[in-house]
C-alpha cells in the first residue's frame, strides 16, 4: 500500500483536522475503501445472499448455545451442596436448597462481591437451571471484604 496515492485537497484535509479521533479514523478508512473498491457502492444486493448469511449466523448461535449448555452442564457436580459457575459477569448457583443458595450469596457478600440478582426468563431457566433450585446474579462490582463487625 503506497499512502502517496491518497492525496486530498485543502479543503478535505481542514475537514480531517476538525473531526474527532475516532471519525478521523472513519475518514482515513472510507478514503482506503474508496481508492480500492472505487468511489460509493455500486454493487447491487441480492435478498438471496442476505438470507444465506442469516442460516449461516443461526448456524453460529446454535454452536455457541451448545457448546454453552454445554459448559453449564458440565459446571454440575450433584455431590456438591452449592454449584456455582461465572460467565463474565454472571454468577449461576444451583442447589438443592435455596438455604445453601442464599448462604453462597452472603459468603460472597463478605468477600466484597457486590450482586444484583436476575430474573431469568423460559429460555434462560432451561439453560441455567440445573438443579431443584437456580439462581443467576449479576456482578455489580467488588469492594474490600466485609466483616461481621
Amino acid at each position: 500500500m503506497n499512502f502517496s496515492d491518497y492525496i486530498i485537497d485543502e479543503s478535505d484535509y481542514d475537514f480531517f483536522m476538525s473531526l474527532e479521533a475516532d471519525e478521523k479514523l472513519l475518514f482515513i478508512y472510507d478514503l482506503i475503501c474508496d481508492q480500492v473498491y472505487g468511489v460509493g457502492s455500486t454493487e447491487e444486493f441480492n435478498s438471496d445472499t442476505i438470507e444465506k448469511d442469516s442460516d449461516k449466523m443461526q448456524s453460529v448461535i446454535d454452536q455457541i448455545q451448545n457448546k454453552l449448555f454445554y459448559i453449564i452442564e458440565s459446571s454440575i457436580n450433584e455431590k456438591a451442596l452449592v454449584n456455582m459457575l461465572i460467565i463474565n459477569n454472571k454468577i449461576i448457583l444451583n442447589s438443592k436448597s435455596l438455604n445453601l443458595i442464599e448462604d453462597a450469596v452472603k459468603e460472597l457478600y463478605t468477600k466484597g462481591y457486590l450482586l444484583s440478582e436476575i430474573q431469568l426468563t423460559i429460555a434462560q431457566s432451561d439453560l441455567f437451571h440445573k438443579q431443584r433450585y437456580c439462581k443467576v446474579y449479576n456482578i455489580i462490582g467488588k469492594l474490600p471484604p466485609l466483616t461481621y463487625n
